[in-house]
């Protein structure tokens, strides 16, 4: 991607299924980066659990600010990447499970606390 790629296009991490425990596009960019590390324990037919990590970050590589990216989030490069930790539950149905995702940024001070996620599927 460019820096005239519409921002429609460009890429966001955070949210349910990138980065959980940031807001969905809390990081925007023409580049990004992202992985999942996942341990999932079936308890039974029916009920799930799962203990995860994500790391992940988007930047402008250009470093311009096209006029909508709130400052200090998208530099030029990345300094570091976002890791957040978490717990889960998935409930297994006869149109596939459903997640309930609990996950907090690890040594973020922009970010505190922890976010909610709902869906469906596997994450990956």
């Amino acid at each position: 991607m460019t820096s005239s790629t519409p921002e429609s296009q460009r890429f966001w991490v955070g949210g349910g299924s990138t980065l959980r425990g940031y807001d969905g596009g809390f990081y925007q960019g023409t580049q990004k980066v992202t992985a999942t590390v996942e341990n999932r324990t079936q308890i039974n037919d029916v009920l799930g659990f799962v203990v995860f990590s994500d790391f992940g970050r988007a930047w402008d590589y250009q470093g311009e600010d096209p006029g909508y990216l709130r400052e200090g989030r998208d530099a030029k490069a990345p300094d570091d990447i976002a890791t957040t930790v978490g717990v889960g539950l998935r409930v297994n149905t006869p149109v596939g499970p459903l997640r309930f995702d609990f996950g907090w940024p690890v040594g973020d001070s922009e970010e505190s606390g922890m976010k909610f996620y709902f869906n469906m599927g596997q994450s990956f």
